[in-house]
This record gives C-alpha cells, structure tokens and sequence, in this order.
C-alpha cells in the first residue's frame, strides 16, 4: 500500500471554521455585494413597499438625510451593499475586482476593509451635504459602492501611480495609460458632471439612464481614499 493511501500519513481535511478563516476581507465584501443583490432582486426581499398596493417600491438598505432623522443609523453601512439595477452592480463589481485585490495584495485585509468603509461613509456624507445645504432636498436615498469602489481606486493609484494598464476606448481602440492618470482622469470627469448636474445642464444620457448618479458621492469616496493611502505613507 503507498504512503499516502495510509491513514496515518494523510493530511486532516480542514474543518468549517478554518474555511471560514480562510476567506479574505475581498472574497467577504464581493461575496456580500452578491448576495444583497441576489435577496432583493432575486428573491424580492427587504424591499420598501406601497402600504396599500404592497407594490415593491425600491430596495431597503439605502441612506438619505430623511432616513437619518427617522433613526435608520444603520444605512450609511448598509447603503454600500445594495445597487439599483444588473448593470449597476456589474459595473461597480467589475471596478471593485479590478481595483480590490490589488489594495488587498498592497495594503492588506483590514485597510482593505478600512478604506472600503470610512471611503463609503465619506463619500455618502459629501452628496447628503450638497443635497441638503444646495440642492435643498433630504430625501434624496443614495444606493450602491461606487463610493467605496472610487476610494479604493484612489489608493491603488497611490501606491502604483506608474503602472500601465491598456483600456479599450470606446469597446474598440486599446490605449495605454498610467494607472495615475486614470484615476485623476475618473476624478475630474465626476468633478466636472457633478458641476454641470448642480447647474441642470448634464445630458439626460449622463444621468444613470433616468436616475440621478451620485458624482459627489464618488468624489467623497475618491478624496476619502487618497488620503488614507497618504497617512499610511505613500
């Protein structure tokens, strides 16, 4: 009989809590976004409906000055896991892939989390701000990781500012670009969409296909994970 096919000689099978130990802080975080997804749009649940029609009105979980003074403390979390449609979550999922792994590999599991998190918050507490203080409206409920996603974005180009990567313009042209200048790049664009949104002159096409894109949401989390990255020392 071969060694290996001995009892004694055989490796013990990992239990539960060592598969458990085993996932990393972006397998949690990308495996949570799915799953909220899969629950409200799969499955229905945690939906805020109509008292009287009980129609499902829009996904439970989103943060909103109004949804604060009612004592929902727990959304400005929560709001970073739930997306408005398949292609909202494909979109920040893919960055999030992109982006994700590479802090995890630069910066480790728990600034991962950190970054992830406090550029969630800030970039939630940014567009609450300029809703309330110049838009003049509470209600707005903001959904989504892109915060979170630019944030990280932000920090992998700190510490990478000179790696290349090829994008495809328009789906067709590949063009090579700097990672930092990418990330400066996706900055300014959002700087300058959320300026013309303030004003009412953004096309209607930019606008998230009928629903309002939270552009300084995404300056919030991108500001939110430059800094972080700098206190760390890059």
């Amino acid at each position: 009989m071969p060694l290996d096919d001995r009892d004694y000689m055989r490796s013990p099978s990992p239990s539960f809590g060592d598969r458990v130990r085993a996932v990393t802080a972006f397998q949690w975080l990308f495996g949570l976004n799915i799953a909220v997804f899969v629950l409200q749009w799969g499955l229905k649940l945690f939906w805020v409906r109509d008292a009287l029609t009980g129609e499902a009105l829009y996904p439970m979980g989103g943060v909103s000055v109004d949804a604060l003074t009612r004592g929902e403390l727990w959304t400005p979390f929560t709001y970073m896991f739930v997306h408005g449609s398949l292609g909202h979550i494909i979109l920040n999922m893919f960055m999030f892939w992109f982006a994700g792994k590479r802090v995890q590999q630069l910066y480790g599991q728990q600034n991962l989390l950190i970054i992830y998190v406090l550029s969630g918050l800030v970039g939630a507490a940014l567009e609450m701000a300029i809703c309330a203080y110049v838009l003049d409206t509470t209600a707005v409920s903001l959904i989504g990781a892109s915060a979170s996603v630019m944030g990280l974005l932000l920090a992998y180009a700190v510490a990478m500012p000179e790696e290349e990567l090829t994008l495809l313009l328009f789906f067709i042209i590949p063009v090579r670009m700097r990672l930092w200048t990418l990330a400066k790049a996706v900055l300014i664009m959002n700087s300058v969409m959320g300026g013309m949104a303030l004003f009412h002159v953004l096309p209607g096409w930019l606008s998230g296909g009928g629903g309002a894109v939270a552009y300084f949401a995404h300056i919030g989390g991108a500001v939110a994970g430059w800094y972080y990255a700098r206190s760390l020392g890059y």
